[in-house]
């Protein structure tokens, strides 16, 4: 993969779409061999066929021309792709739906009108939703992993995390991705006393690295994790983004998760229980430094009560497969919904890979 460029997996593309050859894109040609998301897709022609399928789905040249020139970006690569695999997720099954969807001044949450990712062609209250990459911390972790890794001083490194990783996405946030150019620093001053290999605990976080000279040989790391303290840690995910939610039309989060998130039935139920019945009894004035900027401020005048009866349900969708038709999807909806959601069968396709569907009926008291 090492001389495999953008440009080299835009032509395999579009080698397989008369629709994208029509199209008119335009992207920078740089090495993809630093993005698994994009070499993944190269070297995978089931999982091509899928967003192939996704990006014709509407004829919409324009979303299309778009989409591709986000995802065949270094800038924003991963974040365009796990948004194309949830369309393709849904395209494979069968839903109905319209991509890119404008609002109107006071249909959501927010002071604005937010466009929307998408919303279902189904049933006379339509479903409305957006999809974001779920993969809370283990992004911040996995990033500065890579970044020390190719750090030029510290080529001849190996790093490795040991530690507690069910901590919060906000603390690892403050501590790591905005402070890296000390841990960086540290690490090449420690590099250039040390003789042999060492570990370096990050401040006010759980998280040590381990870092070891590289040679032949088995690397071993320990960590721990709780899924139900993960889920205490991280609720706070669902309001980063909640202006966004419908206020008389049920809204859907699809949430995806990429493969080192490594998630367990276990861990997607605590934190969407955690979200419909423990974050609405939250004063808003606690949490604002985790709250959407731009959310209506009559909403947040006391609990968060208003904010997340908006958010209908939540749908997470597992990418540890190879092909999308084996991704399984987690369904949790809102038993305090204001506006429920029904007949979810219809509304994502008939899926046979939606394993659990789950409404917390027994635990809402």
């Amino acid at each position: 993969m090492q001389n495999i460029t953008s440009l080299d997996l835009l032509n395999v593309l579009k080698s397989e779409s008369k629709f994208l050859r029509k199209c008119s894109i335009t992207i920078n040609n740089f090495p993809i061999v630093k993005y698994n998301c994009l070499c993944k897709l190269y070297q995978n022609p089931d999982l091509r066929e899928s967003f192939v399928r996704a990006l014709e789905y509407s004829q919409n040249k324009k979303w299309a021309e778009e989409s591709i020139s986000n995802l065949l970006s270094s800038k924003n690569a991963e974040g365009k792709f796990y948004e194309l695999l949830a369309y393709a997720w849904l395209t494979n099954r069968g839903a109905l739906y319209k991509q890119e969807v404008k609002t109107r001044e006071g249909q959501t949450l927010s002071k604005s009108k937010p466009v929307l990712d998408g919303k279902f062609d189904f049933g006379s209250k339509k479903t409305y939703f957006d999809i974001k990459t779920f993969n809370v911390p283990n992004n911040i972790l996995d990033q500065l992993i890579y970044k020390l890794s190719n750090e030029p001083e510290l080529l001849q490194y190996t790093f490795m995390i040991e530690g507690r990783k069910d901590c919060s996405y906000k603390m690892l946030q403050e501590n790591i991705f905005y402070s890296y150019e000390t841990i960086k620093n540290d690490i090449i001053n420690r590099s250039m006393q040390e003789q042999q290999n060492f570990c370096y605990h990050i401040e006010d976080t759980p998280i040590t690295i381990k870092v070891i000279k590289k040679r032949a040989g088995v690397y071993m790391t320990t960590c721990t994790f709780s899924p139900y303290k993960w889920a205490e840690e991280n609720e706070l995910f669902f309001i980063k983004n909640a202006s966004q939610f419908t206020k008389n039309n049920p809204f859907l989060l699809i949430c995806v998760c990429p493969a080192n998130l490594l998630p367990s039935e276990i861990q997607l139920r605590s934190i969407a229980r955690r979200a419909f019945l423990h974050l609405p009894n939250i004063k808003a004035s606690v949490v604002t430094p985790f709250l959407d900027k731009k959310i209506d401020e009559k909403y947040v005048k006391g609990k968060l009560k208003l904010v997340m009866s908006r958010l209908s349900a939540i749908l997470f969708i597992d990418t540890r497969q190879s092909n999308v038709n084996d991704m399984k999807g987690y369904l949790y909806k809102n038993p305090n919904a204001k506006n429920p959601i029904k007949n979810y069968e219809v509304l994502l396709g008939f899926n046979p890979n939606l394993k659990i569907v789950d409404d917390f009926v027994n635990d809402n008291y």
